[in-house]
């Protein structure tokens, strides 16, 4: 059989070198190929191990923040336990039960004649004081006494009340009932030491 070549010369003499590029391009190409998939396969498997890596550090993370939270509830409780054993020691402590007796008789020798008190309580550093007297000036009188001693602060009358005493002909007659509330500054540490209790 008889072959005939219809292309030019020149192309006949660089069909094979042509074949030879397309050749060592299309290695070229593979291998270009074989690393970008060979890279992505590293670079996979190293996010693989980057995200275990955050999952495990976030999981540690909410266990620290859980034994933080834990941390802060028992500082909360500590610090509340520590202000009632403080309470219970100013309550019992000898100042207290000393500064006690001592604006009762504060409170006794503050007392004019002709007064008679009737009721007296203590809540929170605030006294309550009720009693009875034969005028509006006796009440004053003690009021005003009440306020120069060192064991009450800001004494004020809230209410009088005359009323008819009724009885012996010795107890008839009208008296002046009374409310008058002070500060106890001797309740708290602080005032326990200006005291000089």
């Amino acid at each position: 059989m008889i072959h005939i070549n219809l292309l030019p010369v020149q192309d006949v003499e660089t069909a094979p070198v042509r074949r030879k590029e397309f050749v060592i391009a299309g290695v070229i190409l593979c291998l270009a190929l074989f690393a970008i998939a060979r890279l992505h396969m590293i670079q996979s498997r190293q996010i693989g191990t980057a995200r275990a890596q955050l999952m495990d550090i976030e999981a540690e993370m909410e266990e620290i923040r859980k034994k933080t939270r834990d941390i802060q509830e028992l500082i909360r409780r500590q610090d509340r336990l520590v202000q009632r054993l403080q309470a219970i020691t100013s309550l019992t402590s000898p100042q207290r039960r000393s500064a006690s007796v001592r604006i009762l008789d504060d409170l006794s020798q503050s007392t004019p004649d002709l007064l008679w008190l009737t009721h007296f309580s203590e809540a929170k550093g605030t006294a309550q004081i009720q009693g009875e007297a034969v005028d509006n000036q006796t009440i004053a009188t003690f009021a005003r006494n009440l306020s120069l001693s060192p064991y009450f602060e800001q004494v004020e009358i809230r209410e009088t009340v005359q009323e008819q005493r009724g009885g012996l002909r010795e107890e008839a007659g009208q008296v002046k009932k009374f409310l008058i509330e002070a500060l106890i500054p001797a309740y708290s540490q602080e005032g326990i030491r200006e005291a000089g209790v």
